[in-house]
C-alpha cells in the first residue's frame, strides 16, 4: 500500500529500479534505511539474498552464538552506527566534492572486501575484537555509501524531468 510503481524517462531508469511491485517485494525485502515519499525504491535500498540485513543478522547470530552475551550484540550496533554519526558532516563534504558514482562503486566494493572478511573471520573462529573491528570499518563504508548512492537519482535524471519524477 505504501510504493507505487512511476515511469521515468526510458533512459532515465535508475539503476537497480524494480521492474514491478511484486519484484520490489519479493522474498519479504524490507527497507535498509529510510525511503522517502515518491524516492525511487532501487536494490540498493532494500535487503535481498546478499544484503546488508542478512549479513548483519548473521552476524549477529553467530556472535551470540559463540559468546551468549547481549552487550556483544549491542556493540555490533554501536560500532556500526557511530561511523555514521560522527562522518555525517565530513563526509557530506566528500559527496558534494567527488563524482558520487566513484563514491558508490568504491563504498560497494570495499563492503564486498568487508564481507569476505567477516566471513574469514568466521571460518577462522576469529576473536570478537576481530568482528568489531571489521563491522567499525563497514559502519564508515555505509557511511559514504548511503548519502553517495541516494544523490545520483539528480544526476541521472534530466532536470526538466525531475520534478515531474518526484511527483
Amino acid at each position: 500500500e505504501n510504493i507505487r510503481m512511476q515511469n521515468f524517462p526510458a533512459n532515465s531508469v535508475p539503476e537497480g529500479a524494480f521492474r514491478t511491485i511484486e519484484e520490489a517485494l519479493q522474498g519479504g525485502r524490507v527497507a535498509l534505511r529510510p525511503i522517502v515519499p515518491n524516492e525511487p525504491v532501487l536494490a540498493s535500498k532494500v535487503s535481498g539474498s546478499g544484503g546488508r540485513a542478512v549479513l548483519s543478522a548473521t552476524v549477529l547470530w553467530e556472535l551470540y552464538d559463540r559468546t551468549h552475551d547481549t552487550l556483544v550484540l549491542a556493540a555490533v550496533g554501536v560500532v556500526q552506527v557511530v561511523p555514521v554519526i560522527a562522518l555525517f558532516v565530513p563526509v557530506g563534504a566528500l559527496v558534494d566534492r567527488v563524482d558520487r558514482r566513484l563514491l558508490t562503486t568504491a563504498a560497494a566494493a570495499l563492503a564486498g572486501v568487508i564481507g569476505l572478511g567477516l566471513a574469514a573471520a568466521s571460518l577462522f573462529s576469529a576473536p570478537v575484537a576481530i568482528y568489531l573491528g571489521l563491522l567499525l570499518v563497514y559502519g564508515c563504508i555505509n557511511a559514504v555509501h548511503a548519502p553517495a548512492s541516494s544523490s545520483l537519482v539528480p544526476m541521472i535524471i534530466a532536470r526538466p524531468d525531475l520534478i515531474r519524477t518526484n511527483q
